[in-house]
């Protein structure tokens, strides 16, 4: 199971998706102080928040997924590749195909 962990955050390069949804939020709040400053909002609106870092997450993670998919014979000769998931066999383009479908629909 951890294995699964660890190639799925490989699949969906966590660390970049983490660093969109991070400067999206981040955005998101300062445009949401600028409205307040101004008078067209009375407060953050933290529901459209939490929608802005779980659906960033959920469609950047999905891109990155069907990316990995189109670059898995690429990825098997590159030295700096290979090991990721899919070019290393530990996960097949139908499992990934999955995934980002899956996490693309939500």
């Amino acid at each position: 199971m951890k294995q699964f962990f660890s190639d799925f955050s490989k699949l969906v390069k966590f660390r970049l998706s983490f660093t969109v949804v991070f400067s999206a939020s981040i955005s998101f709040l300062i445009g949401s102080k600028i409205q307040i400053d101004r008078g067209i909002a009375e407060g953050i609106n933290w529901s459209n928040w939490l929608v802005l870092i779980i659906g960033g997450f959920l469609v950047t993670a999905a891109a990155n997924c069907f990316n990995e998919i189109i670059e898995v014979d690429l990825d098997k000769l590159m030295a700096r590749t290979k090991d990721r998931p899919m070019p290393a066999g530990r996960m097949t383009t139908g499992q990934g195909l999955v995934l980002g479908l899956i996490m693309g629909i939500a």
